[in-house]
């Protein structure tokens, strides 16, 4: 018998509804960085994200350049207005190794 529970095993279940499909019309508010190759950054991106009760519908990190001394993370993130969404990017340029924060919106 498991020491968890059912809940306990999957707590986000619970919390937010998570949808398999976005839904026809829906707005994505994209973000990349660029950033120093530090393993603290992605954790405090996604951060900002996951306070808001919200799950990025897509998340994207590599080590990128010649000689892997570039982590890019790309993120789509659904249900926030656009000033929340502003306010985010702000708040991501302010992560210590963030170089360049880029944002963009779509429509799906």
């Amino acid at each position: 018998m498991s020491a968890l529970s059912p809940r306990a095993a999957r707590p986000s279940a619970y919390l937010h509804p998570v949808h398999a499909a976005p839904a026809a019309g829906e707005v994505f508010h994209c973000f990349a960085l660029a950033a120093e190759p530090d393993p603290s950054v992605l954790p405090r991106a996604l951060e900002f994200i996951a306070k808001r009760g919200l799950l990025p519908y897509r998340v994207h990190a590599t080590m990128e350049g010649r000689d892997g001394r570039e982590l890019a993370i790309d993120m789509q993130v659904a249900g926030m207005d656009q000033m929340t969404a502003d306010h985010v990017g702000e708040c991501l340029r302010q992560i210590v190794g963030v170089n360049v924060v880029m944002m963009s919106t779509i429509t799906r």
